[in-house]
């Protein structure tokens, strides 16, 4: 109502002066665009709205992830300057108590067990190796390795079959320990069933190059011994 009657008395005004060009020519273009910077003020505000809210849920979301990764052990995930050198105890038992650690933590333990070993700590390496498998069953890594440790530097063969035959319980289709599993019946002389293992590995996976690699290997001793028999009967 003020504003109709604030036009009607310009209107009035202008009429009685004769101010109709004046008002065309310069007031009414200065109202046009002073009504337009209002409109386009109130539509950029709505459209920021819906943008700073997307911000504020992103910095929410970004709170969320950052608590999330720093709940982890960081000096498990990252062993820089600073980080213990030794598994805490408390640590060790938050990590068990979860279904599944995160894969970097069995990297770096991994990466740790064989530090330990090329520096000449077999116990110490051993301790960690066996440490990843209480943390993961399905972590084929530590069961290999505790296993070649066994036949190779502990020279006993029954205990990495025990290693290779447990890991196996729990995955079965680990084809890197079942191909290692047929090397160790081969060297027993068991090469039927060494035989057996490539081909469950390469059902498996049919693209493993040790498996078959192995199985070729196998065959032509086959076919050497074969034929060695039959010139040794002929």
């Amino acid at each position: 109502e003020f504003r109709d009657a604030f036009f009607s008395v310009i209107a009035r005004h202008m009429m009685a002066k004769s101010l109709i060009p004046l008002f065309l020519c310069v007031i009414l273009p200065r109202l046009v665009m002073g009504w337009t910077a209002v409109v386009k003020n109130d539509l950029s505000r709505r459209r920021i709205r819906p943008i700073l809210q997307a911000e504020v849920s992103l910095s929410e979301l970004s709170a969320k992830v950052q608590n999330r990764l720093l709940s982890q052990t960081l000096e498990i995930q990252v062993p820089g300057p600073g980080a213990a050198r030794e598994l805490p105890e408390e640590n060790m038992m938050k990590m068990q108590a979860k279904k599944k650690p995160l894969k970097i933590n069995l990297d770096l333990l991994n990466w740790r067990a064989k530090r330990e070993k090329k520096r000449g700590k077999q116990s110490s390496a051993r301790r960690i190796w066996q440490m990843c498998i209480d943390l993961d069953k399905d972590d084929g890594r530590a069961w290999l390795a505790l296993s070649r440790d066994a036949d190779r530097n502990l020279h006993d063969p029954n205990l990495a079959f025990q290693y290779l035959t447990e890991c196996l319980r729990h995955t079965p289709s680990n084809v890197h320990v079942r191909q290692a599993y047929g090397v160790l019946l081969e060297r027993q002389g068991k090469r039927m069933a060494a035989m057996q293992q490539y081909e469950i590995a390469l059902r498996h996976d049919p693209n493993h190059a040790a498996s078959w690699v192995a199985k070729a290997r196998l065959l032509d001793r086959k076919f050497r011994l074969g034929r060695s028999s039959l010139k040794n009967a002929s």
